[in-house]
């Protein structure tokens, strides 16, 4: 009886060990990964900075929105920003003015004074407006900004006119780069009150509006809370003859709790690829809102993927939502998205919350970090996640062999792209787990390029950058203070610190001689490195002794912005070395001007850039 017990002790033992040892939680795992620069699987868009979202557009109207936006633009590459309300805000609190109408037999009147100041705004701050016609103005509201027009063709011109003017005050050309998508969730009782059908309506008399203004604008929905309502929409709109150029939705990671599933998104991808193939028609593919959760209007810390919105946690997820839908494509699963946004560029944010003129940050004292769903904090600091889209922004378009990783599983894993001219290759390797509070050791990665495309006998210069809970993370640092509400300066100063892109571990030049290239290093749970391998065309990575002061009329340089002439198509390289000839900075953009003085202290600069087979070479003052 007694060794009976005694077994059974063991075994319970026994069993709490090999539990530990299944769930990951005491032992670390080794990763062996492996980048193979003689297999280019194809090009790679960058589709994740297409577009950002806003929450509601008049939040574009303040100085800390504008800040974030600009930041996006010029260190991620944002392109498009996507947000609510302007027509209305969803409170029905009229601020836009933009229709007045007494009812039948009276013709309606029209103020655009507020709408041309926030796109005036979005256009100054280097993005376009994906235009979201929502939400149901005042006069023509049957029960509140979430429900149909009182009239269907007041409704229908108004979007006319709108469109009309728009492209009168933007002009034609600008306004055709844009896109117009007709309200939001309607299969959400929040945003939108009435049937289906009632929404069919709203759509086809929408889409007649901005077709009647221009039949060359780009124009599609339904927006909704998922894929799965797309193939009846598109179905309504065969079966009317309503026009569709692109069809939307939204998918987050999770709801609110401690799981944030990656692979989520990359089903929503999956699904709405199917619905279109299945249709028949050649439509884009825009997921315009995602992230790890959807309940980031501020103050939910109970929720693990709420804190990840502010946290190093985020990174991760993007970071792995962009391999899987990339692994999809480049084995001929499935198509990219032409649109992947992130829900939200900064935490200057409201989205049904009460309108009393104040974001949730400002209606809470300025509260450095309450789990908002912005990429940068309301103080214009970039947090972890957007430092994942700095990274992303950093890396080429051409996609790698990369081999070894986890794969649709818990931990580490990774992608590799080099740029279009095949002076860097850039390997984005990160460490994610399904469960928010999953918390074990650190994971050791050896990662391996082989066959890398560069020609021998050169120096090569690696930099390995790290987000994690200590690097390229200011809310690490103000949890370590206390999570202070009203931080000293001394304190924003230590927040802003992290702020920034860290390596963590010192630049080194490799003498590349054709063999594979090795790094070994750990991977804490929950963090994203990138390895940079930079071709510098000289043993020291300075500047090319070859280079030849040349400008062409196609590229110019005024003060510290660079412009391309519009007409250039591709990719914009810009390199900028210091009086000592070293490389400061690299940047590869497909975007048409960059501003290349941020970060950088006052002083004298050479920026050497090329686009379309233009090259400029010119000095740059910077003034601080």
């Amino acid at each position: 009886m007694k060794t009976l017990k005694i077994n059974r002790m063991m075994q319970l033992r026994l069993m709490i060990v090999l539990g530990l040892l299944w769930s990951g939680s005491v032992i670390a795992a080794s990763y062996s990964l492996t980048v193979d620069g003689a297999q280019k699987l194809g090009t790679i868009p960058h589709f994740w900075s297409k577009c950002v979202g806003s929450g509601t557009m008049e939040y574009c109207l303040k100085p800390a929105w504008q800040k974030a936006a600009r930041i996006g633009v010029q260190e991620a590459g944002f392109e498009y920003v996507r947000g609510h309300g302007i027509l209305i805000h969803l409170n029905n609190v009229d601020n836009m003015y933009a229709l007045s109408w007494a009812g039948p037999g009276t013709q309606p009147k029209y103020n655009w004074q507020r709408i041309d100041a926030i796109y005036d705004t979005v256009l100054s701050c280097g993005l376009k407006p994906i235009v979201e016609l929502s939400f149901m103005p005042t006069d023509l509201q049957t029960n509140t900004p979430a429900s149909k027009p009182k009239d269907w063709t007041v409704w229908e011109d108004f979007i006319a006119a709108l469109v009309t003017h728009l492209e009168e005050h933007f002009g034609v050309e600008e306004v055709r780069s844009w896109y117009f998508e007709v309200w939001n969730e309607y299969d959400y009782q929040g945003f939108w009150k009435d049937t289906p059908e009632d929404y069919y309506e709203l759509y086809k008399r929408a889409a007649a509006g901005v077709k009647r203004a221009d039949p060359n604008l780009l124009v599609g929905g339904p927006a909704t809370t998922n894929p799965w309502p797309i193939q009846s929409f598109l179905e309504y709109c065969d079966n009317n003859n309503v026009p569709v150029d692109f069809v939307s939705n939204h998918l987050y990671g999770g709801n609110s709790g401690d799981t944030s599933d990656a692979r989520n998104i990359r089903g929503d991808n999956r699904d709405r690829a199917t619905l279109i193939k299945n249709s028949g028609k050649r439509l884009l593919s825009f997921n315009t809102e995602f992230n790890s959760n959807y309940s980031g209007q501020g103050g939910y810390e109970a929720a693990a993927n709420c804190v990840s919105m502010d946290s190093h946690q985020n990174a991760p997820f993007v970071a792995k939502v962009v391999k899987l839908i990339m692994d999809d494509y480049t084995s001929g699963q499935y198509p990219l998205p032409d649109v992947l946004s992130y829900w939200a560029i900064s935490d200057c944010f409201d989205e049904s919350g009460v309108n009393n003129g104040n974001s949730y940050i400002e209606f809470n004292n300025g509260i450095p970090f309450a789990q908002v769903f912005g990429l940068i904090n309301y103080q214009g600091i970039r947090k972890a996640t957007f430092n994942a889209y700095r990274l992303l922004h950093m890396m080429g378009t051409t996609a790698l062999k990369f081999s070894g990783g986890s794969g649709d599983n818990d931990g580490v894993d990774g992608f590799a792209l080099l740029n279009e001219d095949s002076t860097q290759i850039a390997v984005m390797v990160y460490n994610y787990y399904l469960n928010l509070k999953n918390n074990g050791p650190a994971d050791e990665v050896t990662l391996q390029l082989t066959n890398i495309p560069f020609p021998p006998n050169q120096g090569l210069t690696v930099r390995h950058y790290r987000i994690d809970e200590t690097h390229s993370n200011p809310y690490g640092v103000w949890v370590r203070l206390g999570k202070k509400t009203s931080p000293s300066a001394a304190e924003w100063d230590s927040i802003r610190a992290h702020e920034k892109l860290e390596e963590i571990e010192p630049e080194s030049v490799v003498q590349f001689d054709g063999s594979p290239i090795s790094k070994t290093f750990s991977m804490p749970r929950w963090s994203v490195s990138m390895l940079t391998v930079t071709r510098e065309a000289t043993e020291t990575g300075r500047l090319p002794a070859r280079a030849v002061p040349v400008t062409m009329d196609a590229l110019s340089l005024s003060g510290a912005k660079l412009t391309v002439r519009p007409d250039l198509r591709g990719l914009l390289t810009a390199s900028v070395y210091g009086v000592d000839g070293r490389l400061i900075r690299r940047v590869t953009t497909m975007r048409r001007s960059l501003q290349l003085d941020d970060g950088l202290t006052g002083g004298m600069y050479l920026v050497d850039a090329e686009a379309d087979g233009n090259r400029l070479m010119k000095i740059m003052v910077v003034s601080r």
